[in-house]
């Protein structure tokens, strides 16, 4: 399943490229959002419709058409994953939903898999919706030998009411990887198939409704973030207890430069404020909690990464595998550390400042990692039965 950005951060990327717009309308920088003048704004912010799907707090799980079951990484082959029991998903069968989909066009496609995430974790209100355990599907991922035929069946898709992220380029003898984003039409069909799909908190509006519409949602932290649904592409939207993209210094630069323009909606400016909010709130299911006073280190070490940003990155990387405790098992400690390592690293690097020595950033993941998987490792020997 394609790694999804962050919804701030492209609103980051609107309001900046319409302030170089303003500013350096000839720009022609290709690290950059092209500028974008007020007119392209506002089709992008209030013409374009969305959904927002509820993200919830587990781990990815697929299942192909011939009733195998894959992890974010590999696949699974055991009646547990992440502690949890898979076996009633080994007689899912959801050759009829490619079928339904994909119609005549099902022969020319060589895989098809339907995601959705396993639910691992007692977080939020998932006991007490009996959501624990759960495979709830957000998404679909097709395979397809021929390019001509990916792009015929990505149109077909399109024209039918499906939303799907915009058709990959191709390099000449490899597979058209097609996905499939959950909006009505892909849940009406899910369901149809007894097939359980993400809840849905939006539905079919502008992105600043939607900011404004979910802001209590979020702001209440009433589950993980949202997963938001434009057109052609998706982006997650985090509540502010979990870890948040390291963007909000230059999003505040950029929303005070906006509010400069007395010629814009306000509405805009209202919904970056929303983004903001929701950021720096403390809430889960509506409760404020109080995050621990950092503790004063006797002799202070400066990190490169925040100690929050490296443990979200860790434990986001550890929901990609199977329990730490099936590795230990085995005797496979090594081998989880050297791939959760890998996962980190192509989480946080890019995040690194200019002036930051590589090296050292990643001698710092090696050892956070290490420190993570060895205490884990020390708690699970304790406890094992003797």
């Amino acid at each position: 399943w394609p790694e999804i950005k962050q919804l701030p951060d492209y609103f980051r990327s609107l309001m900046e490229a319409h302030i170089r717009f303003r500013e350096d309308p000839e720009c022609d920088d290709p690290t950059v959002r092209k500028p974008i003048p007020k007119e392209l704004l506002y089709k992008l912010l209030f013409d374009v419709t969305w959904f927002a799907n509820i993200k919830y707090d587990g781990t990815n799980l697929a299942v192909s058409t011939d009733k195998k079951l894959y992890g974010r990484r590999h696949r699974i082959e055991t009646n547990s994953y992440q502690k949890c029991d898979v076996t009633p998903l080994f007689g899912v069968d959801v050759s009829p939903i490619a079928i339904d989909i994909l119609g005549e066009h099902y022969k020319k496609v060589s895989k098809f898999f339907v995601y959705g995430e396993l639910v691992i974790n007692r977080k939020f209100d998932y006991l007490a919706n009996n959501l624990y355990g759960e495979w709830i599907a957000f998404g679909i991922c097709v395979e397809i030998p021929k390019v001509e035929d990916g792009i015929e069946i990505h149109s077909l898709l399109t024209a039918n009411g499906f939303r799907l992220n915009s058709l990959p380029r191709v390099t000449p003898g490899a597979q058209t990887k097609l996905t499939i984003l959950l909006n009505e039409k892909l849940k009406q069909t899910l369901v149809a198939h007894k097939v359980k799909a993400a809840d849905t908190l939006y539905c079919g509006g502008n992105l600043i409704e939607l900011i404004k519409d979910c802001r209590s949602w979020m702001l209440n932290g009433n589950g993980e973030g949202l997963v938001c649904v434009s057109e052609d592409f998706q982006k997650k939207w985090k509540i502010g207890l979990e870890v948040q993209p390291s963007i909000w210094g230059h999003f505040k630069e950029c929303t005070e430069k906006i509010s400069t323009y007395d010629d814009l909606d306000p509405a805009i400016m209202e919904a970056a404020k929303i983004l903001m909010e929701v950021s720096e709130s403390n809430k889960l299911m509506g409760e404020v909690i109080n995050k621990p006073k950092k503790q004063k280190a006797k002799e202070p070490t400066k990190l490169i990464f925040d100690t929050v940003q490296m443990k979200g990155a860790i434990e986001s990387a550890l929901t990609k595998y199977d329990s730490l405790e099936s590795f230990f098992v085995q005797n496979r400690m090594k081998e989880i550390c050297n791939l959760l390592i890998e996962e980190v690293k192509e989480d946080l690097m890019p995040t690194l400042a200019e002036d930051v020595i590589k090296q050292d950033a990643i001698r710092e993941i090696n050892n956070s990692v290490r420190k993570y998987v060895g205490v884990r490792f020390g708690m699970w020997k304790n406890n094992k039965p003797m």
